[in-house]
């Protein structure tokens, strides 16, 4: 279920997986490079951004490539778990 405008991207060979009962409030932005996987009755808040990639920097500034790593997002005892972020 979406509630407003959403934005959703899949480069060529890129894999999206969105489960049953899944709700994206308004203005989310979902771009896959590589994989994402949204588990069932998972609720997506406002102004989220979701992406698989990020901009590879070097000390010539931002380069034309791209780290990227799988995301997926479950739903374990009702609470939204990632498994798998940039932030690790």
């Amino acid at each position: 279920m979406i509630d407003g405008p959403i934005y959703i991207k899949c480069e060529k060979g890129a894999k999206l997986s969105i489960g049953n009962n899944v709700f994206f409030n308004h203005n989310c932005s979902i771009t896959a490079h590589s994989s994402i996987s949204i588990g069932d009755g998972c609720n997506i808040a406002n102004n989220v951004v979701i992406v698989d990639h990020n901009h590879k920097i070097s000390s010539n500034g931002v380069e034309n490539t791209f780290s990227i790593k799988n995301v997926t997002i479950g739903k374990k005892y009702g609470l939204v778990q990632i498994q798998q972020s940039f932030l690790e």
